[in-house]
């Protein structure tokens, strides 16, 4: 049903703000109105980014980094942080800064499959300019419930990881009792 762009307006926007609620969003309506009057996946952006932010808290969490420190497989080069007197507490917050940038850059990369990080002047470049337009490219689609496409893309998800850290962390950490 809310993947239904053929439905009743009306219907549709009722049912997305039960589920934008139900999901803890701070907006639900302004998602809903987005959704429906502009037809774009409100939804499956806020899913996507939600989890993005999941994944990015991760590394705020109390004891994040003593597991990471603790793992046998990290280099060996992170026990130098606790050995330099770096708080726990301070390498999380740089790491979950350093997830939230990655995010922006991957998220900017997949709503620009043209992107180019490096001097197209520069013969070791990558991509080299002359293969730019056989090189394939990439996207991110919305999809039903039960895997179809729906033919909607899912664009500019940049635009909402990449704004202050405060706005990306309020947006998508659920509201309790909303």
């Amino acid at each position: 049903m809310t993947g239904d762009t053929h439905q009743d307006p009306e219907k549709r926007r009722a049912h997305l703000i039960q589920v934008f609620t139900a999901l803890g969003a701070a907006d639900p309506a302004g998602w809903a109105d987005s959704e429906v009057d502009e037809n774009i996946p409100q939804l499956a952006r806020f899913l996507f980014l939600r989890g993005v932010r999941q994944a990015v808290a991760r590394w705020e969490q109390p004891g994040a980094v003593d597991q990471l420190l603790a793992d046998p497989q990290s280099p060996d080069e992170l026990a130098q942080f606790e050995a330099a007197g770096i708080e726990p507490q301070t390498l999380a917050l740089f790491a979950s800064r350093v997830a939230h940038a990655t995010a922006f850059d991957l998220a900017y990369r997949l709503a620009d499959s043209d992107f180019v990080d490096h001097d197209p002047e520069d013969p070791d470049g990558y991509p080299p300019l002359k293969l730019r337009g056989e090189l394939p490219g990439w996207c991110l689609v919305e999809s039903t419930p039960t895997g179809e496409h729906t033919g909607r893309h899912v664009d500019g998800l940049h635009e909402d990881i990449g704004g202050l850290w405060e706005d990306f962390t309020a947006e998508f950490e659920p509201q309790r009792g909303a």
